[in-house]
């Protein structure tokens, strides 16, 4: 249980950062302002609520990425660049330790500030709505939960993957920009970046639903079509192919939480395989 040793000592560390409780005080902000000003008119065939869970869904994939690595990017990196590590690598302690002890100590600070912020919604809603969905809600914040367990995973894999500050930073900005930036705004569609590769570099024939697989691979927007169509109940647009007989199976909400699993897995295991073998100064 060295692992957890760690993990305590890092939630301890963690929760004094003032840069991560001013990071989470902002999305709480963001979520009393989204759900104090959101309209308690039905939005059409939606409640009021969904659409106010709807909003706090495209709030979260943007703002909940750039929070949870600013929380954990440099939870290995820090450690090697004040020399520390050695410290925790002789009490003793193995590098996978190290690894899981910080991947959980930093989840549980992450969820702590973001359970917060979903009980303030709660009360929100049921101060400014007629009705709240109780089993929505409660898919709503499990989803959110797990998006950010996702990132905080991501984070520790970067900063085991990396040796310097800069190169944490780097590495964790260029992922945010990438797949929560870049990836979900109409000026940079992935959609169509691949499609010109596959028609007009390599002329072959087009491949719709390669596209939209390939759409669906960013956590952010895996993260949205879960909740919009595992707990919301909520129709989404943005495919190019046609699926009259509905969607196959990488597309369906269920398979974005197997995407966010792989999102989960695969940074830590990278990470892991270098930290592992790396040389400690």
């Amino acid at each position: 249980m060295n692992w957890l040793t760690i993990a305590k000592k890092d939630f301890r560390d963690a929760r004094r950062s003032k840069i991560l409780w001013g990071a989470l005080l902002i999305f709480n902000v963001f979520i009393v302002a989204v759900l104090g000003t959101n309209s308690t008119d039905p939005g059409g065939p939606y409640s009021a609520a969904q659409v106010g869970m709807s909003t706090m869904v495209g709030v979260g994939m943007f703002f909940l990425p750039l929070i949870m690595l600013v929380i954990a990017y440099l939870s290995i990196t820090g450690e090697q660049e004040s020399g520390s590590i050695k410290y925790l690598l002789g009490l003793p302690n193995t590098r996978l330790d190290v690894l899981v002890g910080k991947l959980v100590g930093r989840t549980a600070v992450a969820m702590l500030g973001i359970g917060v912020a979903l009980v303030v919604g709660a009360l929100i809603m049921s101060v400014r709505f007629d009705e709240v969905p109780v089993g929505q809600y409660a898919g709503f914040s499990l989803m959110i939960l797990y998006f950010t367990a996702v990132y905080v995973a991501i984070a520790v894999g970067v900063s085991a993957l990396c040796r310097t500050r800069a190169r944490a930073l780097a590495g964790t900005l260029g992922v945010y920009f990438v797949f929560s930036v870049l990836w979900i705004f109409p000026s940079f569609n992935p959609q169509t970046a691949v499609s010109y590769v596959v028609e007009d570099l390599l002329g072959l024939a087009a491949m719709p639903r390669l596209y939209d697989l390939i759409l669906h691979l960013s956590p952010s927007y895996a993260f949205s079509i879960a909740n919009y169509e595992l707990v919301l109940d909520m129709t989404r647009g943005g495919y190019m192919g046609t699926y009259v007989d509905g969607f196959p199976f990488y597309l369906q909400g269920w398979f974005m939480l197997v995407i966010l699993l792989a999102w989960f897995v695969a940074p830590l295991a990278i990470g892991y395989a270098r930290f592992r073998k790396a040389e400690l100064s």
